[in-house]
């Protein structure tokens, strides 16, 4: 039975050391990365990663027609270092009508207005405080593994990984950012049951003030308990639910406080009932469509066969609390998708519903569960492939062959995908 116990590595004298590892980073950080993947028992592993998401912060480049959102903060940096903006006026602007409706952002971005006007360097840091959360949860779930982790498990690892990888999470560094601090403190408060967990959930509605909504879901959770079937109901009945009333949602925001509403309001309005009413999914590349069709219902197929085949989930507790409140959340954001950019609470959803399965396959012993996710492979194959081409479409070449002594004083204009595909 699963026990929230680590394994330590006392291998680290072969192959790498901690020193040659980091020194290995300094010089080439790409390779250093993959020996990080190779040798993922030892202890520095993860903190190669959180180095290297701020060396792809370094790399991260803006094309000239991008609609990205990092467009928008790499302006937002120019426009403070340019303008000059003080302490006070800073201060003015946050929760002001019209102005910042969070906090993290603006503030990072403001210091570092103070020295430079290059977003690199943001992003640079945006990388920095991302990827200390997000190697944490990676290698979470690969510390508390009891034995060897096989192919399934490096599958559903790595869509764990890419779901809402370090490509997303610089380029819309709230979101995501957020996402993963929310990730982070359900792992501590619901797995190892520390109420530090608690502060970190709490708190990303400072990182995104969206994320008022999952937190009240999560304090509703702890309220009700594990009614996991309950739940799972809930999930179903969002399969059946493919429309809502935008008045609905214009009335709600009448309880905002303004800032909020304010901020919200762009989701609801006329305009954008219009546009979701009229648009079709019929213009997506075919692979962006099934990847995450197929995607979906491997996570559905996998939460039925826990549910409803493997009992041992009703054994431990700890897991039971994980995937009860990761039904909640997948269930209400189902039902809540069809407004727009609500669906992306969908991804922490699945990351946490992944989490318990990758828990359970790799501390118990069933055959008939590793078959299940090979037979599901294809379409999890096929949503990786699609969220790795876009992991390229944010960084240079200098990601692959750089250093971060190097990068500084190289200009690029094209991205890894660019490159690739005209190759290919």
């Amino acid at each position: 039975m699963f026990r929230a116990q680590k394994i330590s590595s006392n291998t680290d004298n072969k192959h790498f050391s901690k020193a040659a590892a980091y020194a290995i980073f300094l010089v080439w950080p790409f390779f250093a990365l993959l020996a990080a993947i190779k040798s993922y028992r030892k202890n520095w592993a993860k903190n190669i990663v959180w180095a290297f998401t701020f060396f792809y912060g370094m790399t991260f480049i803006i094309l000239a027609d991008s609609l990205a959102d990092s467009v928008r903060y790499a302006e937002q940096l120019e426009i403070m270092h340019k303008g000059g903006w003080t302490l006070p006026y800073f201060i003015s602007q946050l929760f002001a009508i019209g102005g910042f409706e969070d906090i993290y952002q603006p503030l990072l971005t403001f210091i570092v207005s103070r020295f430079t006007d290059n977003y690199s360097v943001l992003f640079a840091i945006f990388g920095f405080v991302l990827g200390y959360f997000y190697s944490r949860n990676v290698w979470y779930l690969i510390d508390y593994s009891k034995k060897k982790i096989g192919l399934a498990a490096i599958l559903l690892i790595l869509v764990f990984a890419f779901t809402i990888h370090i490509g997303f999470g610089i380029n819309g560094v709230r979101m995501w950012t957020a996402s993963h601090i929310f990730i982070f403190g359900l792992f501590k408060y619901l797995l190892e049951q520390k109420k530090s967990g608690l502060w970190f959930i709490c708190s990303t509605f400072l990182v995104h003030f969206s994320f008022i909504a999952p937190i009240v879901i999560f304090l509703s959770y702890l309220f009700m308990g594990n009614k996991v079937y309950i739940y799972f109901g809930i999930v179903v009945l969002s399969l059946f639910i493919n429309q809502l009333d935008f008045e609905l949602g214009r009335s709600l925001l009448s309880f905002l406080p303004n800032i909020y509403s304010e901020a919200a309001n762009p989701y609801v309005s006329y305009a954008t009932e219009e546009r979701v009413l009229s648009s079709s999914s019929g213009d997506d590349p075919w692979f962006y469509v099934w990847g995450r069709l197929l995607f979906k219902w491997s996570i559905l197929i996998m939460g039925s066969y826990i549910l409803f085949y493997q009992k041992a989930i009703f054994n431990n507790e700890r897991i039971k609390s994980l995937f009860s409140f990761g039904l909640l959340l997948y269930g209400i954001f189902n039902i809540l998708s069809y407004f727009p950019s609500v669906g992306r609470f969908l991804s922490i959803a699945n990351m946490l519903l992944l989490a318990v399965y990758i828990l359970l396959l790799c501390n118990l012993n069933d055959k008939k569960y590793n078959m299940l996710i090979l037979l599901l492979s294809p379409g999890l194959l096929l949503f990786l492939a699609f969220q790795v081409r876009m992991f390229l479409e944010y960084p240079s070449y200098l990601m692959v062959l750089g250093n971060p002594f190097i990068v500084p004083f190289v200009e690029v204009e094209t991205n890894i995908y660019s490159i690739i595909r005209s190759i290919i």
